[in-house]
This record gives structure tokens, sequence and C-alpha cells, in this order.
């Protein structure tokens, strides 16, 4: 097999995995919520203030403001992650662009590397 078609399959084979794994990860975090929402139901149909008490720890732990945080700091990494993938990808480009106009005439615009027309040259 030839090297792009490899790099081809290994990309996929990548892109196959990712997949598998937010979608076990999406399933292990609904059967959480199943599994609470269970409880909740038997904590409210077993006695009214056992809910009750529940509702003030969740007051007291300040939920929202901690989920709020969590989805600041995700927002903050994401784009730190996405800034360095840019940045890697550009330099990648860079390269390959330099590699394909090495010859004396640029072969992405068919012109010399001082902006010439072949051509006007003989």
């Amino acid at each position: 097999m030839s090297d792009t078609k490899l790099g081809y399959q290994k990309a996929r084979m990548e892109k196959i995995a990712g997949v598998v794994t937010h979608g076990i990860t999406a399933v292990s975090s609904c059967f959480c919520v199943y599994i609470i929402f269970i409880s909740l139901k038997d904590i409210a149909l077993g006695q009214p203030q056992s809910l009750e008490a529940l509702a003030d720890v969740f007051r007291a732990l300040k939920l929202d403001s901690i989920t709020a945080y969590l989805v600041g700091a995700g927002g903050v990494a994401y784009g730190f992650f996405e800034r360095r993938q840019k940045k890697r990808i550009i330099s990648e480009k860079g390269k390959l662009q330099k590699e394909l106009e090495a010859g004396p005439w640029r072969t992405t615009s068919k012109l010399t590397s001082t902006g010439d027309n072949p051509e006007s040259k003989l």
C-alpha cells in the first residue's frame, strides 16, 4: 500500500475511534442522569421532607456558580486548544507550500520568485 493510502486509513480509524469514544461518553452520561432521576423519584415518593433536605443541599453547594465556572474554564481551554491547532496547521501548510514552490518557477501562480511572468524573460 502507498503512504497516502495508509495515511488515509489511519486518519479514518482515528475519526472512528473518536466517534466511538464520544458515543460511549454520551451513553454513560445518559445512564448516570437516568440513575439520578430514579433515585430522586424514590426520595420524593418516600418522604416529602427528604426532598426538601436534598434541595437545601443543592442550594448550599451553589451548583449554578460551579457550573458557570466549569463552562467558562472549558471555553478558555477550548480556545487555547484551537489556537494551538491553528498555528500547527498553518506551520505545516507553510512547509508544504515551500516544498511545492522550491523549483525555479512558482507552481501556484506560474510566476518567478520576483513576480515576473516566465514568458517575458525570453
